[in-house]
Order: C-alpha cells, then sequence, then structure tokens
C-alpha cells in the first residue's frame, strides 16, 4: 500500500513519524515521510536506513538566531499554555498553513493513505479533498476531550464540570484559529466546520497516540477509535553511533552521572541555557554530563567530573546514568523512562508541564520545575533529592522494564493494517 506520513515541528513532533515510517516499510508498503522542520534538521539518512523516503514538505525556513531567540523567550516567559499555543499557531504555524496545504495535496495525490500530526489540520483536509483515509497521530494524550480530566494545565474539576473547561478550550480554538481553517476548506472546496476543535475531538479517523500505556492511561469515555499502541521508538540500528572512547572512559570511571538537556530547546537563548546547567553542575556533588550545541556558544564550562556531549542516542547513554534532568518534551520524558532514570522536569512550554506533572504523579520524577523561574540552586536541590531517592529510582526501573516488553511501533502498525484491511 502507498502510505504518505505528513508532520510538522521539531525532533520530537518528527521522530516519532520516523519510527512509524520504518514500522511500515519494514511490513512492506510504500512509505512517504514529508517533513516540515521547523529548525530546519534532515532526515533523509534515517529514512534511507530504515526503507521509506524523505521530502520537505516546507521550503528551508531562514529564521535568524535573534528571531528564534525572541519568539521562544517570549513563548517561556508567559505562564498560560493558552497564549503558548496562540503564539506558536499565529506566528509559527499560520505563515505557512497554506504551503502545508499545497504539501498534503501533492501527497495525497500518490497515496492510497495519509498518517498526520493530529496538530496540523491542513493534512488531514487534503486528504478530505481527494478522498482518501486519514490516521491521525499525536504524542499527546491530554489533546483528547474526556470528562475525566480538564485540558493541560487547568486543575480538574471533576467528572461533571470537567466537560466546561473543554467547551471553553473549544471556544479559544476557535478564535485563535477559526478564519485560517475557515479559508483553507474554502479553497479545498470543503463544507465549513461547525467548530474547529469539534471535529478534531469528535470523528471517526483513527487516533493514534504514540505514548506507552505504562504512563498514559486510556479514558473510559474515548471510543474505540483512540487508542493509545505505545511510544513510537527508533531503534538503534538506524542510527549508527558508537561511544566515544572517551565519553566510555568517563562512564566507567565512577559512580553513575547526571545527565543535563533541555533537547531542541537548548539552541534558543544558548548562553544562558549552558550557564544555567554549568552552574548547577558547579552545586552537585556527583558526575554530570552536559548536553548542548557547544559550537554555537564560545562559554564552555571546564569542570572537574563534567563531560559534554553534543548529542548522542539515550539508549546507550541513559541506561548509564543516575538521572535525567530534562525539559519534559515527549521523545526525551519517555526515553529516560524506558532506560529506568527517573527525571527533573525543567518545562519550557507546551506539552512539556502535561509530562513534569505526570512523571510526578506515578512517582518517576522529581518536583516540577519551570525555566522562567528556575534558579541553579533550585535546580541542584531538586537533583540531589531524586539521586538520593532510592525507591524513585526502584519504581523508574519496573516501569522501565514494562515499557521495554512494549512494542508502539509494531502496535501501531498492526492498528493501522487492521482499521484498513492491508
Amino acid at each position: 500500500m502507498r502510505i504518505g506520513l505528513l508532520t510538522w515541528g521539531s525532533d520530537g513532533d518528527i521522530r516519532p513519524f520516523c519510527a512509524l515510517a520504518g514500522g511500515l516499510a519494514a511490513k512492506g508498503h510504500e512509505v512517504t515521510l514529508a517533513v516540515a522542520s521547523i529548525d530546519n534538521k534532515n532526515y533523509t539518512s534515517l529514512g534511507a536506513s530504515m526503507g521509506f523516503k524523505v521530502i520537505p514538505a516546507i521550503k528551508k525556513r531562514d529564521y535568524s538566531q535573534e528571531e528564534a531567540d525572541e519568539l521562544i523567550i517570549r513563548i517561556i516567559g508567559k505562564r498560560n499554555l493558552a497564549t503558548h499555543f496562540r503564539i506558536l499557531m499565529e506566528e509559527m504555524f499560520e505563515p505557512m498553513a497554506d504551503e502545508l496545504l499545497q504539501a498534503g495535496n501533492s501527497l495525497c495525490a500518490q497515496s492510497d493513505l495519509v498518517i498526520s500530526h493530529a496538530a496540523v489540520y491542513p493534512y488531514l483536509y487534503a486528504a478530505e479533498k481527494h478522498g482518501i483515509p486519514s490516521v491521525a497521530v499525536s504524542p499527546l494524550p491530554s489533546v483528547y476531550k474526556t470528562s475525566y480530566a480538564p485540558p493541560p494545565s487547568l486543575p480538574n474539576l471533576g467528572r461533571w464540570l470537567n466537560p466546561l473547561w473543554w467547551k471553553l478550550g473549544e471556544v479559544g480554538g476557535a478564535w485563535v484559529m477559526g478564519k485560517t481553517i475557515k479559508r483553507l476548506r474554502k479553497q479545498s472546496g470543503l463544507p465549513p466546520l461547525r467548530s474547529p476543535l469539534g471535529e478534531f475531538w469528535d470523528n471517526d479517523r483513527l487516533n493514534l497516540i504514540c505514548a506507552s500505556p505504562s504512563i498514559c492511561q486510556r479514558y473510559p469515555d474515548w471510543k474505540d477509535n483512540i487508542q493509545i499502541p505505545g511510544f513510537f521508538d527508533i531503534p538503534d540500528s538506524a542510527e549508527r553511533w558508537e561511544i566515544p572512547g572517551d565519553l566510555l572512559s568517563f562512564l566507567d570511571y565512577g559512580e553513575p552521572p547526571v545527565y543535563i538537556t533541555f533537547g531542541s530547546f537548548t539552541q534558543f537563548d544558548i548562553d544562558n541555557n549552558v550557564k544555567l546547567m554549568a552552574d548547577t553542575a558547579k552545586l552537585l556533588g556527583c558526575r554530570v554530563i552536559i548536553q548542548a550545541f557547544w559550537e554555537n556558544t564560545s562559554h564552555l564550562p571546564d569542570l572537574d567530573d563534567v563531560y559534554l556531549v553534543r548529542k548522542a542516542p539515550h539508549h546507550q547513554i541513559f541506561p548509564r546514568c543516575a538521572a535525567v534532568v530534562h525539559h519534559g518534551g515527549a521523545g526525551t520524558t519517555q526515553s529516560s523512562l524506558f532506560c529506568g532514570c527517573p527525571s527533573i522536569v525543567v518545562s519550557h512550554a507546551f506539552d512539556q508541564f502535561f509530562w513534569a506533572q505526570r512523571l510526578r504523579e506515578i512517582g518517576v520524577g522529581g518536583e516540577p520545575l519551570m525555566k522562567r523561574t528556575i534558579t541553579p540552586e533550585k535546580l541542584a536541590s531538586v537533583i540531589e533529592e531524586v539521586v538520593a531517592n532510592k525507591e524513585m529510582k526502584a519504581r523508574a526501573e519496573k516501569l522501565g522494564a514494562a515499557m521495554r516488553e512494549e512494542d508502539g511501533v509494531t502496535t501501531a502498525v498492526e492498528m493501522i493494517e487492521k482499521r484498513f484491511s492491508i
């Protein structure tokens, strides 16, 4: 079957689609992945190693580093997640919405099935226009309406009142996205929607949440078309990487280190991010690995018992770490737990607050922290608490073992093939 996948965003939005594309290709399907990378990353070699084709969904974006820094710093500085969403949609997503729709139309014209990032609605409209079935994939369970929980960051008012939060979210979504959605559907020859988010929540397409069921529960009031097959993980064999000799020596030298990374958010305001990481490392009485884009900063910390790395496959390093400090991205969150590591989450924006709270709830994460208010002293204090908590480490190892028994990609592929009788 010819299957087209389309996604937009950073690594956390793209790598799960690479994993799923590889799983579908391994079953003999002809797979093409259209990628709209907001930081201009190239996934061609990953596709080549896993048997699928990668094509760009948008032209390369020529944001200056100063412009990107300003936008992300402005988002991080806002307390309200609705404001994060509005800024993201208005200033990053909507300027390329027409280009995304065009990419969706091009891919749909040569596909029998389209699998899209749930938030990238132009792709779903392209599938609707071409009359081909679509599957939506989301990294986050909290975007699907349920009376058992409120939308992200809002207080749980119970099953009778939570629907009021979702109604408010529906109104807010229409305010932010309504004009663009109306325009795209009109130019696609599609009928208008009663509510932009109403269609997102109330549809019959297969909706897959690429998260581990060991972490995220499936709510009883969801329809059968909303499923949690598991974490979409890229196999180590797809990214050939050997631990450098000096890093291997560092890992072998003493006690398991703490790994500190802010993932793709590290590159924004990098000097201050590196300073926070280095100042925290100075306060800790343990060994540390700091991950950053070192070529983009002149502030290279020269500290005993600290190893600097630019990039490393998590599965090869995290199992040898005492804990992982990260930004709360869906991928890093699940990779750390997959490897049996407790987390200290410094949330910057978007879904990161959900993951920080969820790890805390299941007993494998420290006190949730926020980038806009964090200090090295506070971060070091929480790290020390987590590293000293043997019960938390044991819970993380138990959950990690459960996750390693799952196979989210294989399960998702089986769900897709069953749904479409292929």
